[in-house]
C-alpha cells in the first residue's frame, strides 16, 4: 500500500491528470465514444485544466452523471497556471491572453445541476470567477459549436513566467509550475516538502497563496465578460 501522504504529494504532481487529445462521452464513471451524445439542455463550459480529465469529472461526479465532453479551439486565450495552490497541492489552471496565440482545449456540457456542483468545486466568487466566453474566438472539433460557452478564470490571475507571461500547460508540466511557485514565494523547501506542507498546513498554503495574490497577473480580455 502507498503510503497516503506521499499518495498525495504524487496526486498533487500528476495535475491536470491526463486528460485525452480527444473527445469522449463521461457516463458510468467511464470514457466512451461521442457518436449520439445529446447536447441539447446543455451548458458549454471550457475546460482550461483537469476538468477535461477522466479522473476528475469521475470525482466531481460519480458514477451517475453523463457528460459530453468536446475539443475547441479558442483564439487569443491559452490554458495556463493560475496564481494560487490548492487545498490538494497543485497549481491549478485558467484561461489567460496570449496574443497571436490559438489553443486546443476540451469543453464540458453541463446540465442545470451539474453546474451547480461544477461552481461549488470550483469556489465561484472565491477562487474561479464564473465567465461567458465570446463565441467569436471559439471553434469546434468536436460536437457542436460551443455558442454561449462559459469559462472558469482565477481571481487570483495567472501564474507569470520571468518574463511576465503566462505560463501555458501544453509547455510546462505541473513539477516546473511548482518550482515557479516556489521561486516566486522564496521557499527553502524541496518539491515534495513544499507540496506537503500545502495539502497538510493550512496556514502555510494560505501564507504562498497571499504572496502569490501579489504577483498573480488579472485576467483580461474582450472576449470574457463575469457572470458570477
Amino acid at each position: 500500500m502507498i503510503d497516503n501522504a506521499a499518495w498525495r504529494i504524487q496526486h498533487a504532481l500528476a495535475y491536470p491528470f491526463n486528460p485525452p487529445d480527444r473527445g469522449y462521452l463521461y457516463t458510468g464513471g467511464e470514457m466512451h465514444d461521442l457518436a449520439g451524445a445529446d447536447y441539447s439542455d446543455r451548458i458549454p463550459v471550457i475546460a482550461s485544466g483537469s476538468n477535461g480529465s477522466l479522473s476528475r469529472l469521475r470525482e466531481k461526479y460519480g458514477t451517475d452523471h453523463t457528460v459530453p465532453v468536446t475539443r475547441v479551439r479558442l483564439s487569443g486565450l491559452v490554458p495556463a497556471y493560475a496564481a494560487r495552490i490548492t487545498s490538494y497541492g497543485s497549481v491549478p489552471a485558467t484561461l489567460a491572453p496570449l496574443v497571436d496565440a490559438a489553443s486546443i482545449t476540451h469543453c464540458t456540457w453541463l446540465t442545470a445541476e451539474q453546474l451547480e456542483i461544477m461552481h461549488l468545486t470550483e469556489s465561484v466568487g472565491v477562487g474561479y470567477a464564473y465567465c461567458a466566453v465570446n463565441p467569436d474566438i471559439c471553434a469546434p472539433l468536436e460536437g457542436p459549436h460551443p455558442g454561449g460557452s462559459t469559462a472558469y478564470i482565477s481571481m487570483a490571475g495567472f501564474l507569470p513566467d520571468n518574463e511576465q507571461a503566462p505560463m501555458p500547460l501544453d509547455s510546462h508540466d505541473q513539477i516546473g509550475a511548482q518550482a515557479k511557485v516556489r521561486e516566486w514565494t522564496g521557499s527553502a523547501l524541496g518539491q515534495d516538502e513544499f507540496v506537503a506542507s500545502n495539502i497538510l498546513n493550512g496556514e502555510h498554503r494560505k501564507s504562498c497563496n497571499d504572496q502569490l495574490a501579489t504577483i498573480g497577473i488579472a485576467v483580461r480580455h474582450a472576449s470574457l465578460t463575469r457572470l458570477l
